[in-house]
């Protein structure tokens, strides 16, 4: 349903007349919800190397499945 995903999708948005837009899906309020169980070490661990990188930890991520059951953490 098209009102379950919007939240889902980045926004260009501003809080005050100088704030930049939000381009970034690592930048949006779901992402870093999404995302906050995820320790430093991982976003810094070799195979992964940075929020931007989906593929280092959802395996389906080139198929737009990025589903809890195929999320693979490396160790």
């Amino acid at each position: 349903r098209v009102g379950d995903t919007v939240d889902l999708l980045p926004r260009r948005r501003t809080t005050g007349p100088s704030a930049k837009p939000v381009l970034r899906i690592t930048q949006t309020r779901w992402f870093i919800n999404e995302h906050d169980e995820v320790p430093a070490r991982l976003w810094k661990d070799a195979r992964v190397k940075s929020a931007a990188n989906c593929a280092g930890c959802h395996s389906r991520a080139e198929q737009g499945d990025f589903s809890e059951r195929n999320l693979r953490l490396p160790r």
